[in-house]
């Protein structure tokens, strides 16, 4: 397919995969590549029952600001939801809107938890979302579960409780923070999980890709660089020699992100907006 394999994210810890590491039913593989290349690999590992399960749709439980917003967001890529909340009447429009206790089993039954195969759920009360996610665990083993925590210290809590994947308000926030402060120099794919930018200087200019060892030195994954003329370079060959004002992508950890600044700086933008933000 022509894709790398850039990490791979099992239960809120991420790693670097080597040649000998085990994909299970948890892993969801972070991959690096074109469009066209992520197509074919799309195409590579499809289900042969996923036609048949295209109008399935996603379990919603939670139908206050953040469950509505997911569910439209999924409408307007055309993939069906179903919203489970307590609330009789919610403003949800065209989306099918279950009324109950998420809790109930008649209730998620009724929203298609049986079938569905990923369950998003978006309340506010953390203690209420452990136990939703153990208990949508429990019913659906083979499902992929989202969950939003409201405190970052719950994050831990619900990945052990069952969910595939969280999302904390602390993160969303301090992530939007820098790129207001610095635009186009980091993205949150996860939590704690970044894509980051960095400009080669002097500590790396004139050295190769394999001669650097930034994987190594610093658990990052370089998933591109863009050269001075603008040319993208995805998935750089090893021997690519770094020249000054390259631009680097990487992904890793917030450990590993850490590791990477202290190694080689930061980069000099974010450098100019943390001197304005003091």
């Amino acid at each position: 397919t022509g894709i790398n394999v850039v990490g791979v994210w099992d239960r809120g810890a991420f790693q670097l995969p080597g040649p000998h590491t085990m994909f299970t039913e948890s892993s969801v593989l972070v991959v690096a590549g074109t469009e066209k290349q992520v197509r074919t690999f799309d195409r590579l590992i499809s289900e042969p029952e996923k036609a048949e399960m295209e109008n399935v749709p996603v379990v919603i439980l939670g139908g206050g600001r953040v469950g509505l917003a997911v569910a439209r967001n999924l409408a307007r890529r055309k993939i069906p939801a179903v919203l489970v909340d307590r609330q009789p009447h919610i403003n949800s429009g065209a989306i099918p809107h279950v009324h109950g206790d998420a809790a109930d089993l008649a209730v998620l039954e009724k929203a298609g938890i049986r079938k569905t195969r990923t369950i998003i759920i978006t309340t506010h009360d953390d203690d209420a979302n452990i136990y939703l996610t153990i208990y949508s665990r429990r019913l659906r083993p083979d499902a992929q579960i989202l969950c939003r925590a409201s405190l970052d210290r719950n994050v831990n809590g619900l990945h052990s409780a069952g969910a595939d994947q969280v999302l904390s308000l602390a993160s969303l926030v301090s992530n939007s923070i820098i790129n207001l402060l610095a635009p186009d120099k980091m993205m949150m794919l996860n939590e704690r999980l970044l894509v980051f930018r960095y400009t080669i200087r002097g500590q790396l200019q004139g050295k190769s890709l394999m001669e650097c060892g930034i994987r190594n030195k610093t658990k990052c994954s370089v998933l591109a660089v863009r050269d001075n003329t603008g040319t993208m370079h995805v998935n750089p060959d090893p021997g690519y020699i770094f020249a000054l004002g390259d631009a680097l992508y990487l992904i890793g950890d917030s450990e590993a992100e850490e590791r990477f600044r202290e190694r080689y700086g930061i980069d000099s933008n974010l450098a100019c907006a943390d001197a304005d933000l003091s």
